[in-house]
């Protein structure tokens, strides 16, 4: 498996974000993710890891996780991402296409109204 980012992510992403991210993947892949808290987030086609939790500017959920394409050939991934105490959203990840095993670090916005929940990290890597 392999962690792919689309282009904005390469240039706004501090390199020192992308190696904690890319610690956190290999820990994935390793089977040493710990979730610190089950948010029940699931994607209607590929595998969700959600990693963080923040609100915007707008007081909207954002979701950073990892989205690992699980299709049989290579496409630009288009899922329902969805939350059991929320709304569903359609997420297309643009000017990106996934081969099957391939996984890409996205941003998952949820606009409507929210139960609370506590901004931060929802993983650890097992020591």
């Amino acid at each position: 498996m392999t962690l792919i980012l689309q282009d904005k992510w390469q240039k706004q992403l501090p390199p020192v974000d992308y190696d904690h991210y890319k610690a956190l993947y290999h820990a994935y892949l390793n089977n040493q993710l710990s979730y610190l808290e089950d948010i029940d987030l699931f994607a209607s086609t590929g595998k969700l890891i959600p990693l963080r939790q923040a609100k915007n500017h707008a007081g909207h959920r954002l979701i950073i996780c990892f989205y690992q394409y699980t299709g049989v050939e290579a496409s630009v991934p288009t899922f329902t991402a969805s939350l059991k105490s929320t709304e569903s959203v359609v997420v297309t990840i643009p000017t990106l296409t996934l081969a099957p095993g391939e996984t890409t670090l996205w941003t998952i916005i949820f606009t409507a109204p929210m139960t609370a929940f506590t901004e931060g990290w929802l993983v650890s890597i097992d020591t």
